[in-house]
């Protein structure tokens, strides 16, 4: 019988509570073997003796953040596969990490048993969302904000009127309004208010 390697997960946040959480949750599955805890990815590319892994397990990172922190460790190790750990959903921000090279992403609320498998699906190459965030994805018929578009509504969530946004952005008031327009229409949204809070709740903005 041919023996067959463990899976080899490397588990990065900089909240102790919540890595301890996720070892906890992995630490039972017969079939990896977590040779990580790591505060950040500089802190467990610089331990000594690290192994190379065959999945990193993302959560909160402040620096680099979560897109950087991929490319950074596909850079050293070309054929890990990284899962995306992540404390708000939106198929956005999802987008964002696969975008980054991510494998996986899996909200805090979901289940061990889906966050098992999330790294196996990672581990064979797969690409694997929690069961909220496929549903998210099956369901968005909207249509996205563009680059400026998200520009403009950062600084409607900072509380700017047309006038300040559009000297920030060195372009006129009309286009500014036509801006908050188009948002207020692709969000589905009744007013300035709303579009933010729609906005943060599918990851365009982080409040």
């Amino acid at each position: 019988m041919q023996f067959q390697r463990l899976i080899r997960v490397a588990i990065l946040d900089e909240r102790p509570i919540v890595r301890a959480g996720m070892f906890a949750c992995l630490l039972p599955e017969q079939d990896m073997e977590i040779i990580a805890d790591a505060a950040s990815l500089h802190a467990f590319i610089s331990a000594e003796g690290r192994r190379e892994p065959d999945v990193i397990v993302l959560g909160q990172l402040s620096h680099p953040e979560i897109p950087e922190a991929i490319k950074v460790a596909q850079d050293i190790w070309p054929k890990v596969q990284v899962v995306v750990l992540a404390v708000a959903g939106g198929n956005v921000r999802a987008r964002r990490a696969i975008s980054a090279g991510a494998s996986g992403f899996v909200l805090q609320t979901s289940g061990t048993d889906e966050f098992a498998m999330a790294v196996r699906a990672a581990h064979a190459g797969r690409r694997y969302f929690d069961c909220v965030t496929a549903l998210e994805f099956v369901e968005d018929g909207t249509q996205h904000l563009r680059a400026k578009e998200v520009e403009v509504l950062r600084r409607v969530a900072a509380g700017k009127g047309n006038k300040q946004i559009a000297e920030e952005l060195t372009t006129t008031e009309g286009t500014v309004k036509n801006y908050i327009f188009r948002i207020l229409e692709k969000l589905d949204a009744q007013d300035r208010t709303h579009a933010v809070v729609i906005a943060a709740e599918r990851g365009y903005l982080s409040l």
